[in-house]
């Protein structure tokens, strides 16, 4: 995972990337869930999830780095065979930008792999299924991280799959609206926007991309 930027502590990113040859990334229905179920698995232990949209033949993620005390206690519970870092407590505690960088980089590349070998396995297919470098630029400022929840739920109408963003069922503008249990870090985006409704009216604007 070479040429992307340095995953880092308490850090916002929008992490994004696509299917070799314009192929479809979601075979069937079927494939929708595991993709997210296969992302918690792998990212949700280390980062905190604010959007995601799953298109045709890419995806989109609004995420951050978990805190350096979090991702500790993660890792000292959590079973190796989720993570691609070898459980150095020296090299964490020496070098935490490096390591927590190849963690978060390692994740998303384990979580790629198991889903392109799953997609191999069911529909008799082979060799890579996704481009090899993923993008993750940085949302440092809070006008990029406001405007990407938008660019992310209405992703869909972007592309031209919908004309209304409301229409599209893949992705966590639903899920974070509902009252019931979430991974999506829903009390964040509440208050960072003011409140559940400003939240809702901002994305029920028409803006221009």
């Amino acid at each position: 995972m070479k040429n992307i930027e340095p995953f880092m502590h308490d850090t916002f990113y929008h992490v994004y990337n696509r299917t070799n040859n314009k192929e479809a990334l979601f075979k069937d229905e079927d494939n929708f869930p595991y993709f997210i179920h296969l992302y918690r698995r792998y990212l949700e232990p280390f980062v905190h999830t604010y959007s995601y949209a799953l298109l045709t033949n890419h995806f989109h993620f609004s995420i951050s780095v978990k805190s350096v005390e979090e991702i500790s206690e993660v890792l000292s519970k959590i079973k190796v065979a989720y993570c691609t870092v070898p459980m150095s407590k020296y090299r964490f505690k020496e070098n935490k930008g490096e390591f927590i960088h190849d963690l978060i980089s390692g994740q998303f590349r384990r979580f790629f792999i198991s889903y392109a070998k799953s997609i191999n396995k069911h529909y008799n297919r082979k060799g890579s299924l996704f481009q090899k470098r993923f993008k993750n630029p940085i949302l440092n400022t809070a006008e990029k991280f406001t405007w990407n929840q938008y660019y992310i739920h209405h992703n869909a109408r972007k592309h031209g799959l919908v004309d209304n963003f409301l229409d599209y069922p893949h992705t966590s503008y639903s899920h974070i609206l509902l009252d019931s249990e979430s991974f999506l870090a829903r009390d964040y985006l509440f208050n960072w926007f003011g409140n559940k409704i400003s939240y809702e009216n901002f994305h029920l604007q028409t803006l221009e991309f």
